[in-house]
C-alpha cells in the first residue's frame, strides 16, 4: 500500500465522526525496509498520536536486531515526525513495546529485551525509557477589556510545565489552524502585550513548544478594538519655506484624549497614509525632522 513494499509495516486509520467514514489508510513505518510489528498507540489530550513498535530495520545504525521505534502525529503541523530509535543502548532483540503519555506530555515506553545491559543478563528483561514530548496546549484567558479603545492588549495564558517557548498568533479571522500563519511574537513567559495596528476584531491563539516539538494551538480568543474618533490635528505652516537648512520644525495643535502622534513624510502630496510608514511617533505636539 502506498509504496510500502511487501515487508510488514505499521498502518494507521482513524474514524472521522464528522464524515462518518474511515480516513484513507496511512503508512506509519515509512523509513522501515524490514518487518515492523507489535504497535502500541495512544492519543494525548492535545490530539497528538504516539505510536511505538519493534522493527528489524537497520535504521540510523541501529543494527539488524529488533529495535523499538517511535513516531508521532503532530497536530500543530498535521504531519508525522521522523522515526526515532528508542532502544539505542540495546544490542539484542527489543520487542513488544507498550507506551503511555501522562498529563504533562511525558512519553513512557516499556518493552522486553534480551540485551545484557547493566548486568541484566541474556534472559528476557523489561526495559524502560521516557521522553519529554511536546507540551500540552495552553489555555488562553479572556481578553479584557473587550471591546477596548486603546491600541495595546494583554494576552494571558496558563504556564505549561514542559514548555520552553510560546508562539503568539494573531488574525483578523477566527483561527482554526496555525498551519499557514506566522507567529507575531515568540516569548518564554506566559503573557504578552500586543500593539494593535488599526481598528477591528483580532483573534489570538498560543502554541507552546519545547525541544521535542510544538503543542496544538490554544483556544481562540478575540478582542474588538474601537479607537476614539479623534479630530485631525491642524499642522501649522512650515517656516521658512523654502528653506536652506536640513532640519524642519513641525508644530500642530493638541488633540484631547490623544496619547501619541504619528509623523508621516512623502515626496508627493499625501492624500492618505494607507501604505505609508510613520517616520516617528511622539507624545508631544512638535517634531524636528
Amino acid at each position: 500500500h502506498a509504496g510500502a513494499g511487501t515487508d510488514e509495516d505499521i498502518f494507521y486509520k482513524r474514524w472521522d465522526a464528522v464524515s462518518s467514514s474511515w480516513i484513507t489508510t496511512k503508512v506509519v513505518s515509512t523509513e522501515s525496509d524490514s518487518y515492523s510489528r507489535s504497535p502500541s498507540l495512544i492519543v494525548d489530550s492535545s490530539g497528538n498520536i504516539h505510536i511505538a513498535w519493534h522493527d528489524g530495520t537497520d535504521y540510523v545504525s541501529s543494527g539488524t536486531d529488533s529495535d523499538v521505534f517511535y513516531k508521532r502525529w503532530d497536530t500543530s503541523t498535521s504531519t508525522w515526525t521522523t522515526t526515532e530509535v528508542v532502544s539505542t543502548e540495546s544490542t539484542g532483540d527489543s520487542t513488544n513495546p507498550s507506551l503511555t503519555v501522562n498529563s504533562t506530555g511525558t512519553i513512557h515506553i516499556a518493552w522486553q529485551d534480551i540485551t545484557d545491559y547493566n548486568g541484566a543478563g541474556t534472559d528476557i528483561d523489561i526495559f524502560y525509557k521516557f521522553l519529554t514530548g511536546p507540551p500540552l496546549a495552553p489555555e488562553l484567558a479572556f481578553i479584557v477589556p473587550n471591546p477596548t479603545d486603546i491600541d495595546t492588549v494583554y494576552l494571558d495564558w496558563d504556564n505549561v510545565t514542559t514548555a520552553t517557548t510560546y508562539y503568539v498568533y494573531r488574525s483578523a479571522y477566527y483561527i482554526w489552524s496555525v498551519e499557514k500563519l506566522n507567529p507575531i511574537a515568540t516569548v518564554i513567559t506566559s503573557g504578552y502585550f500586543d500593539t494593535i495596528p488599526y481598528e477591528g476584531n483580532f483573534y489570538y491563539v498560543i502554541v507552546a513548544g519545547n525541544f521535542a516539538g510544538n503543542s496544538s494551538h490554544s483556544n481562540c480568543q478575540y478582542v474588538e478594538v474601537i479607537f476614539p474618533d479623534f479630530k485631525a490635528p491642524e499642522l501649522t505652516p512650515i517656516l521658512p519655506n523654502p528653506t536652506e537648512v536640513n532640519s524642519i520644525s513641525l508644530v500642530w495643535d493638541s488633540i484631547d484624549g490623544a496619547t501619541e502622534y504619528y509623523i508621516y513624510r512623502s515626496d508627493s502630496y499625501i492624500w492618505s497614509v494607507e501604505g505609508l510608514t510613520p517616520v516617528d511617533t511622539v507624545i508631544t505636539t512638535s517634531f524636528v525632522d
